[in-house]
């Protein structure tokens, strides 16, 4: 046998035994491990960087509850769909006979939505009808969003599933969450902003 045949079959001999394969899995699992570590954006976790934990209360420091609610298209969200590609969310609860006299809060949600949307999620939840003698319907959600030129998502909880968990002082309430679940802000009043600056 040759001299440069036998160093051919050394060769491949070396490279397909295990004990002498290049673990190449070794770099693979350093850059994963990194990634597992949260990343922080503006002071919240990135959203590929967690998975939402559920509770049963919106008050600050608590897991938001887990729930299952559709929008006006009757397509089912839950919280793990609701922060998905987002780092954070602001969920409105109100009804659609809620009218206030010195504020334009979904103006304001509109505006927001249009400035900062691609990372944080806007959300209205519409929880009865006209006068709350009726539990939100579909027909509802979709009349409410063309009457108030919804560009953010509008969903309805007419089991009452959370809203009755997460308002403050009532209708209407305001609760932001980060994408790990945890709530940080409840309030009647949508959070103060700085213009330019995200509300929450």
């Amino acid at each position: 046998m040759k001299y440069a045949e036998l160093m051919l079959i050394t060769a491949l001999w070396c490279c397909q035994s295990p004990s002498k394969m290049i673990p190449m899995a070794d770099v693979g699992d350093a850059e994963a491990t990194s990634d597992v570590t949260p990343r922080m954006m503006d002071g919240h976790i990135q959203p590929a960087m967690c998975e939402p934990a559920t509770g049963t209360t919106c008050t600050p420091g608590a897991y938001f509850p887990a729930f299952s609610l559709v929008d006006c298209n009757g397509a089912p969200w839950n919280l793990q769909e609701l922060l998905r590609l987002h780092d954070r969310a602001l969920l409105y609860f109100m009804a659609s006979w809620f009218n206030p006299i010195n504020s334009d809060p979904v103006a304001t949600l509109r505006d927001w939505h249009t400035d900062f949307g691609d990372t944080i999620r806007f959300v209205v939840v519409l929880r009865e009808e006209e006068g709350g003698s009726e539990p939100s319907s579909i027909e509802l959600c979709q009349a409410w969003s063309r009457s108030n030129n919804a560009n953010f998502l509008v969903l309805i909880d007419p089991a009452d599933q959370v809203t009755s968990k997460c308002l403050d002082q009532g209708i209407p309430t305001a609760v932001a969450i980060d994408c790990d679940g945890s709530v940080y802000y409840q309030s009647e009043l949508l959070p103060a902003a700085t213009a330019g600056a995200p509300p929450i």
